[in-house]
């Protein structure tokens, strides 16, 4: 069910609805999620019970439009990953179930002037309400992201793009049972850059610039990222 309002020109439209259905989680989207997973992984379907959303979306502009939203959400069966307390290097991730109730809120800007300026600036905030597990392991409450790209007459391109992710919980690795002892994992900020030239149609030159902070951080518990690091090269199509 899906109710839209649009009073103004498109400049507010006003939408709220319900919805719900049945996801059928399996290893290669879990993989996909978290790289980490042990390949026997504890597989269940998540079941959205229901979701009550309700927003506004609108065009400032023909070049500028925004998104603002709220929803919640009753789900049996949301996974978490969680530190294989039974392998002896426990450096394989399991999945664990909850009963969850779960608030999002979330806004989003973007600018656009043709093809030659591109911006795009979101936020998003989660609240869990777990109905087992002490935490929501390894998922952030508060998440940022942008992006910001430019186009010199198609001949060089820039684009600049980062994100926050707020701390995070995860099971003690040195204890099988989660509720008793648990890790924090800290917020990061990661920032990068790419920078395009094209000769001609076919020959361009890219430098790509990630993690310019070099910040050290865990995506994943006992899994840091690289500090700062860079690809460049040539490339040619026929």
């Amino acid at each position: 069910m899906d109710l839209n309002f649009n009073p103004a020109n498109n400049i507010i439209i006003a939408s709220a609805g319900l919805r719900g259905g049945l996801t059928r989680n399996s290893y290669r989207s879990l993989s996909q999620e978290n790289p980490f997973v042990r390949s026997g992984v504890a597989l269940g379907n998540t079941d959205k019970v229901r979701e009550w959303y309700a927003g506004l979306r609108g065009s400032i502009s023909s070049q500028m439009s925004y998104k603002l939203g709220a929803s919640y959400s009753k789900l049996n069966g949301m996974y978490f990953f969680v530190i294989d307390t039974t392998e002896v290097l426990r450096n394989r991730f399991q999945a664990v179930y909850d009963t969850v109730n779960a608030f999002n809120f979330h806004g989003e800007f973007s600018y656009r002037k043709r093809e030659k300026i591109g911006f795009l600036i979101r936020a998003d905030y989660n609240k869990y309400f777990m109905g087992r597990q002490p935490h929501a392991w390894h998922k952030p409450e508060l998440q940022l992201t942008f992006s910001f790209s430019y186009n010199l007459q198609d001949k060089i391109m820039a684009h600049i793009d980062g994100y926050y992710v707020g701390k995070r919980f995860s099971n003690d690795q040195r204890d099988a049972d989660p509720s008793l002892n648990y890790v924090e994992l800290k917020s990061y900020t990661d920032v990068n850059l790419g920078l395009e030239y094209r000769y001609n149609k076919k020959l361009s030159a890219f430098l790509n610039l990630s993690n310019l902070g070099s910040v050290r951080y865990d995506t994943w518990q006992k899994y840091p990222s690289q500090r700062f690091n860079f690809l460049a090269g040539l490339s040619y199509s026929f």
